[in-house]
């Protein structure tokens, strides 16, 4: 089954069927099919001015964007092959795959070390601004074929250096139509990446959503943070995801406590790289909130990625520890074998051999090391196979099942790595060559890296540093091939033949001993971070100042401990902090200076007439109560719809909306002295529909009423504080106007009820149930355990500070202005638009990277220094909106915060 045509050309197929349809979106920004294919055919000529032959190699050298997909288009269509590479990786090896793939020619920033004389032959790079350059955006006449190379990806090596191994398009293009196939992709289908652009199993899902006219949505973080992926998922609906079990283990840890709802709209999960543990999915298979299935993904880089696959059922879940590795896809086949390289019987393991169309080039530069793997098939004349090095068993039914390793290589988190380009490039550090590294652990998540190194510094008495052994590493190799632990011995021990005897080696301790010896917790948030330490690291003796990722953790686990603690602790923990803090002593000052970690969030409260005003919603009721401009804090919106429209479904869905948040049916009075807020029991509703039709000025007048309603105001003692109005324009054209008053929303809300609305909407006109998520808390809980918070007299202390730091600081007079202000306030404002380049964000981004914050701290930072430089002040209060829902439970919640 399917073509064997280059992928491109299947993309430019898709573009003219679907032209306009949004292709990619990466936050507020999409691009459609036809820019898309536009920018990337003009990116392509240029490429083909550079370049000599077909198959020449392209370094990509960038994070998923927009821009890369364009370069990565570009490329092909150029009849070039393109080289991944992820600017976290050390210059040195970088450098290394520039050099050996030959790449003359680098899209993305210039890599530090590399030539760049153009006249000698240099490196060329091209920035990704290129493609918005005029030029012919029509469709190149291909030049690649099934039989020329897509792509080069690097994988770890046995020489200390990274090896590329080759595919060609044939078995590309094969194996994406099989993907699409097997996940039912359509023009609805929407995915993600998130794994790194350099990992083979990140290539087809750039492609598969683009060839069936459906949407990539990338995400706005580069580095893998469950709680933006779940986020994603839920504000995209996406309908699969694709990664290893370990990252997907750790997405359904944080979308546990909501039911697994993030993940609704999931109908496939593939998952690959590494054994899946089954146990990890009962919970999220049993929920109601699952309508997906996981496919087992098995396949070396050099088989284009995926060879054999297997749909995991419920059943299974409760038979096998591991899941089945399955049966060959489309156009592959596979052999289980001795060594003589002849056919094992069922049930009796072996090495797995691939054969078909998905076989690769080999390995780029190195024939000697690609006859070895590469080898004659004698179950197909003329043909080829690749040998895996993996043991596999073929059981009663044809099914296959991954058993492990026959060589140095390991996988970890995903990653296959050679244990030897670890032991070479430690060689060269230490300048021993005793040196062995060993992977301990039962599975790929939970393995880890020992080094043992036999050095003179044992013999001599000398101190043996692994901190500096690591940080010297860390320069030639990536993080996750990094050894968490460090073993150091006077000698390494032999076998009879001479030969490091492996098996003698000492088991390491699952950590090294706490750097200060007895030291008890000092405090209940110390003492609950150690259980939550050991519970993620499986290890019992957490000393208060041990290194979180000397003990074992990496970025994965960092991911869950980030997790577990803003589950447990009730506050946002993030994955930087953990890298940030890396001790429990600091870990529970941070805490402790953040948040007050013994108040839990959030549980409802009990039932009550009148519940106390959170403090944004009393600033905003004093304003109420002292006059201030009426209107000033109504929040208006209008949605032209054209098409048909069911207006009593869209009321039915306006009134649900208003019965499913409290915010959206809360009053406020005083009650001796107090204002406090009241929830009415029932939904009262303000719904308005205004009939235009056959009205010449129709679309005038609903403009008209959509002023009227912004300008009229609210009582927020009576209510509602939400109104809804449909003007009918004609049949096929409606105006939808929603009012708020902010009291009780923000920005934030608006964003969860038009998808709410939408899906409300949906359901009412079909006559059928919503599929929503159940509200764990209201606005209301939030309100009691905010105050809590606010009422703790560490922050009564920094607020005092602030009050005394900012009393005596300048107003805005001191700015320059046009003319004076006038004595009562308009609150109108202008927006001023400032636009950046993508070299010069991706500028700041780095920037910001470098000092350890965000982009938006940059930004302020620039605004600020304009500030300065208009007004000659030193100290300057600049205020500006934040979401202040820092818990992934206020994610959901409608209300001001």
């Amino acid at each position: 089954a399917g073509s064997e045509k280059p992928i491109f050309i299947h993309f430019e197929e898709q573009v003219e069927r679907t032209p306009e349809a949004a292709a990619i979106s990466c936050g507020t920004e999409r691009i459609s099919y036809r820019e898309l294919n536009a920018k990337a055919n003009r990116l392509a000529r240029v490429l083909r001015g550079k370049l000599g032959s077909t198959n020449e190699l392209v370094a990509i050298y960038a994070v998923p964007s927009i821009e890369t997909v364009i370069g990565l288009l570009a490329i092909m269509k150029a009849g070039a092959a393109y080289v991944p590479i992820d600017p976290g990786y050390p210059a040195d090896r970088i450098r290394h795959m520039l050099t050996d793939a030959k790449a003359r020619v680098v899209i993305g920033s210039p890599v530090a070390g590399a030539d760049q004389n153009q006249e000698t032959g240099g490196t060329i790079f091209l920035s990704a601004d290129l493609p918005t350059a005029a030029g012919d955006d029509t469709n190149l006449p291909p030049i690649a074929g099934p039989n020329d190379l897509v792509y080069v990806i690097y994988t770890s090596g046995s020489t200390g250096r990274p090896k590329g191994s080759g595919v060609y398009h044939r078995g590309f293009s094969n194996l994406l139509q099989w993907y699409l196939a097997e996940l039912e992709a359509e023009a609805a289908s929407r995915t993600t990446l998130l794994t790194s652009l350099s990992f083979d199993l990140t290539q087809k899902n750039v492609y598969a959503p683009l060839l069936v006219g459906g949407e990539l949505c990338l995400p706005i973080e580069g580095i893998f943070d469950p709680a933006a992926v779940a986020r994603l998922a839920s504000d995209r609906a996406l309908t699969w995801i694709n990664c290893t079990p370990s990252m997907f283990n750790a997405l359904l840890d944080v979308c546990r406590a909501e039911e697994y709802a993030a993940l609704r709209s999931v109908e496939y999960v593939v998952l690959g790289g590494e054994p899946i543990t089954t146990r990890e999915l009962q919970p999220w298979y049993a929920s109601e909130n699952c309508r997906g299935r996981v496919i087992n993904s098995y396949g070396p880089t050099e088989c284009a990625d995926v060879a054999v696959s297997h749909r995991i059922e419920p059943v299974e879940l409760g038979q096998r520890a591991t899941a089945l590795t399955g049966r060959p896809i489309w156009n592959v086949r596979t052999y289980v074998v001795d060594e003589r390289l002849q056919l094992r019987p069922i049930g009796i393991p072996g090495e797995l051999c691939i054969a078909g169309i998905g076989l690769g080039s080999g390995y780029l530069g190195k024939p000697e090391l690609t006859a070895g793997k590469f080898v004659a098939c004698s179950f197909e004349p003329g043909g080829r196979m690749y040998r895996t090095g993996d043991l596999a068993v073929v059981q009663d039914d044809g099914a296959l099942e991954f058993l492990g390793r026959t060589d140095q290589q390991v996988k970890i988190r995903g990653y296959r790595i050679e244990l030897g380009e670890i032991e070479a490039v430690l060689r060269d550090i230490t300048g021993t060559r005793d040196v062995v590294v060993l992977a301990h652990g039962k599975t790929s998540a939970d393995r880890i890296l020992c080094a043992y190194v036999a050095t003179e510094a044992i013999r001599t008495e000398a101190k043996f540093d692994a901190v500096a052994l690591k940080n010297a590493l860390r320069m030639k190799v990536p993080e996750f091939m990094v050894p968490g632990i460090f073993v150091a011995l006077p000698r390494l021990p032999l076998s009879p033949n001479g030969k490091i005897d492996k098996n003698a080696l000492p088991v390491p301790q699952s950590q090294p001993l706490p750097k200060i010896i007895d030291e008890q917790p000092k405090s209940c948030v110390e003492l609950k971070l150690i259980h939550i330490w050991q519970s993620v690291l499986g290890i019992t003796h957490i000393g208060l100042h041990d290194d979180f990722f000397e003990l074992g953790g990496h970025s994965l686990l960092s991911i869950r401990l980030a997790g577990a603690i803003q589950s447990e602790l009730g506050l946002d923990m993030r994955i930087s902090h953990v890298f940030e803090t890396r001790t429990v002593s600091a870990m529970a000052t941070w805490i402790e200076n953040h948040s007050m970690a013994g108040v839990r969030l959030l549980s409802p409260q009990p039932a009550a007439d009148s519940y106390p005003l959170s403090r944004p919603q009393l600033r905003l009721w004093l304003a109420n109560q002292l006059g201030t401009h009426a209107t000033a804090y109504t929040m208006p919106a209008s949605y032209r719809l054209k098409g048909s429209l069911d207006v009593h479904a869209l009321s039915l869905a306006f009134t649900s909306i208003i019965e499913r948040h409290e915010a959206l049916r809360t009053v406020f009075r005083l009650i001796e002295g107090e204002p406090r807020q009241i929830v009415m029991a029932t939904a009262k509703a303000y719904w308005t529909e205004i009939d235009l039709c056959g009205n010449r000025q129709a679309a005038e007048k609903a403009d008209e009423f959509a002023l009227l309603e912004r300008n009229r105001p609210f009582d927020l003692r009576n209510g509602p504080l939400i109104r809804g109005t449909v003007v009918k324009i004609d049949a096929e054209d409606h105006m939808f106007i929603v009012t708020m008053h902010h009291i009780v929303s923000d920005g934030w809300s608006v964003r969860i009820l038009l998808q709410e609305l939408t899906r409300l909407y949906n359901a009412h006109a079909e006559r059928r149930l919503a599929d929503l998520p159940r509200l764990g808390a209201q606005y209301k809980d939030y309100s009691v355990w905010r105050n809590k918070q606010l009422d703790h007299g560490d922050v009564l202390a920094a607020r005092d500070y602030w009050h005394k730091k900012l009393k005596d600081l300048a107003t805005a007079e001191y700015l320059p202005i046009d003319y004076p202000r006038p004595l009562i306030r308009s609150y109108q404002c202008e927006v001023a638009l400032v636009e950046a380049s993508e070299v010069q964000m991706r500028q700041l981004s780095t920037l910001g990277m470098a000092h350890k914050t965000t982009l938006a701290t940059v930004l302020v930072a620039l605004a600020k220094i304009a500030l300065h430089r208009w007004s000659g002040q030193e100290d300057i209060i600049v205020g500006m909106p934040i979401a202040g829902r820092e818990h992934w439970q206020l994610q959901g919640m409608v209300g001001f915060f």
